[in-house]
């Protein structure tokens, strides 16, 4: 690995996205990962393994300092969820790392224009 460091700083940088904007933190570890020399498909693999401990740790912190969670949206929204989780790693595997990218990066664009109009 050329840069030894990234690794450290895309850990950092990771765990920082997902306490500020949840989750999305998955977002920056793929493209950080990519840059690590990791493949797209095994990036995102990995954004999706990092997502639920770096989530788990915001979401206490975030409790012992008073924030509430809505446990019935939780409740809902996790067991509507684990349909899409699979579908979504089942087409992980079949689709080209080509697709994947224009599929990431679309939903990426998406995503920045519409929090930069609200």
């Amino acid at each position: 690995m050329k840069r030894p460091l990234l690794p450290f700083l895309a850990g950092a940088a990771t765990g920082l996205a997902n306490g500020l904007f949840g989750a999305g933190g998955g977002l920056l570890a793929v493209f950080l990962l990519n840059r690590c020399g990791i493949d797209k498909k095994s990036s995102h693999a990995t954004a999706l393994a990092l997502t639920l401990p770096l989530s788990l740790i915001s979401a206490i912190i975030l409790l012992c300092f008073g924030t509430s969670l809505p446990l019935g949206a939780l409740c809902i929204t996790i067991l509507c969820g684990l349909p899409g989780a699979w579908l979504g790693t089942i087409l992980l595997k079949k689709i080209s790392p080509t697709l994947l990218s224009r599929i990431f990066g679309i939903v990426m664009v998406v995503s920045a224009v519409r929090m930069f109009l609200r």
